[in-house]
């Protein structure tokens, strides 16, 4: 029994001397293949990585969208994050991996090995190498570099306000060697159109509609572009902004079915303009501030804010004529327009005890025929008419910029 115990022993040592054995090996050869790599061969990472010099290096190039941080509609700027992966071949690095305990592919810092100067051309940012000291690119036994640098681009980007909040932006950030010509560094994507969503986060106020790509052969330079189509996500906007200014708008027209001998007519008039102010101060910094090209919706904001304010400028006149001397008559003209109102309304401006037309009398309880001369009309009355004419009018006004501002909403929708 102590014989099978000291043996099982006795091979339990010898394996766990081979792995420790092993490990080590393993530890020795990635050093040996290091200093080889770059000592022995002394590599030189100013040097473009191929042995003829003359023949031009490829690179596949993709980019790996992770989000839309901001966009900036005064500044005129977005600002993205991602990934690009960049695979190239080095044939300065390369070895047997059989000669290195099969060692297959190896980490190290970007900053030991030679890396094409990708820069963002419409970027706002100044020249800077992608990455940083914490970023390691892959090698493998074959030459083959994968660089994988993560970095926040901020690139120019023509903005279109008119249909805030319903915009749309169609963004490109373009990427290129900045030293190299093409003949020496060209650039190609990897498979399909180079964008890669594997990892973007949504973000709460722009979703992203589309994606392409395009290679610009204008110049020497060896470039590719990237296009990002997105959208405003309008919901707050709407429920926050748009809504309360319709509400607002159809709200004004009603101070007109005030009496003219109500205090509150004229109070209802002011509170209603004085809130849209207050309002439109407390959306102000939400609404865009690029001033290429006037937003549609701020517009909007300023035709009702000018029928607000004129709403209370016509209370304000026709509560006056209501209160004017009952000395001073309504003009004929004033009698004419009280009798159009009236029969719009169906009612008459007076009953009359007794009133004889050719012979016939006219007894109390009947519908008054005749408004002419004998109209006895006085100005609350005719300040009456008036505020039945303007509630109409300032109401369909106001429903017909309502339903034509809903309109144009829709169409920019449905064409894009």
């Amino acid at each position: 029994m102590e014989t099978h115990q000291n043996l099982i022993s006795a091979l339990c040592l010898c394996v766990l001397a081979s792995v420790t054995n092993a490990n080590t090996q393993t530890q020795n050869d990635l050093k040996l293949l290091k200093k080889y790599l770059f000592t022995t061969n002394s590599y030189n990472k100013f040097i473009r990585p191929v042995v003829d010099q003359s023949s031009t290096l490829l690179i596949s190039l993709s980019f790996k969208l992770v989000g839309i941080e901001s966009f900036n509609d005064f500044g005129q700027n977005l600002t993205t994050s991602g990934y690009l992966t960049l695979k190239w071949t080095d044939q300065h690095l390369a070895w047997t991996s059989a000669t290195y305990g099969q060692i297959s592919s190896i980490l190290v810092p970007q900053e030991n090995v030679w890396l094409p100067d990708i820069a963002v051309e419409n970027g706002l940012q100044s020249l800077r190498i992608l990455g940083d000291s914490s970023t390691q690119v892959t090698i493998s036994n074959s030459g083959a570099v994968t660089w994988e640098p993560y970095s926040v681009f901020i690139t120019k980007c023509s903005v279109d306000v008119t249909f805030w909040p319903f915009d749309s932006h169609t963004c490109n950030i373009k990427f290129v060697v900045w030293t190299y010509d093409e003949s020496e560094v060209n650039l190609t994507l990897t498979g399909g159109n180079g964008f890669q969503q594997s990892n973007f986060q949504e973000n709460g106020e722009w979703t992203v509609d589309s994606m392409s790509y395009s290679s610009d052969y204008s110049t020497d330079k060896s470039s590719i572009g990237f296009t990002i189509k997105f959208s405003r996500r309008p919901y707050f906007y709407i429920t926050n902004i748009i809504v309360p200014t319709v509400l607002i708008s159809l709200t004004c027209s009603f101070a007109f079915l005030v009496p003219i001998s109500s205090k509150e007519k004229t109070k209802y008039a002011i509170t209603v303009f004085l809130t849209y102010i207050i309002f439109i101060n407390i959306i102000g910094k939400s609404l865009p501030e690029n001033g290429d090209k006037a937003c549609f919706l701020m517009d909007f904001l300023l035709v009702v804010l000018l029928i607000t304010g004129l709403v209370l400028i016509v209370t304000l006149a026709t509560q006056r004529i209501g209160f004017r001397n009952p000395v001073r008559k309504v003009p004929k003209w004033g009698y004419r327009f009280v009798k159009f109102v009236l029969r719009q309304r169906c009612v008459c401006c007076r009953k009359m005890d007794r009133v004889t037309n050719d012979g016939q009398d006219v007894y109390e309880g009947e519908w008054t025929q005749i408004i002419g001369p004998w109209l006895d009309c006085d100005w609350k009355e005719f300040a009456d008419a008036l505020d039945f004419v303007n509630f109409f009018f300032f109401l369909i006004l106001i429903l017909g910029i309502d339903i034509g501002a809903l309109y144009l909403a829709v169409y920019k929708i449905a064409i894009y």
